[in-house]
């Protein structure tokens, strides 16, 4: 009788075990790594800025990824 209960709580034993490593790697592999959320990051990023633009005309600066195009109402 008592070797019948070690089997019993050594096959339970084994399915928990077993379970929760299954569950631990599945984890693991689907979640995402640091570099892709920050490639996602970086494409969701607005590149264009613009600075300085006056609803009655001046001087505007429009910032498009590193160039810089200034727009002067006096020089079209």
């Amino acid at each position: 009788m008592k070797i019948n209960k070690l089997i019993v709580a050594a096959i339970i034993t084994l399915i928990v075990t077993t379970t929760s490593y299954g569950i631990y790697t599945y984890n693991k592999h689907n979640s995402m790594s640091d570099l892709m959320l920050a490639n996602i990051e970086a494409l969701a990023d607005d590149e264009v800025s613009i600075t300085g633009c006056q609803p009655n005309g001046g001087t505007c600066v429009i910032s498009i990824g590193g160039t810089h195009i200034i727009k002067d109402d006096q020089h079209p």
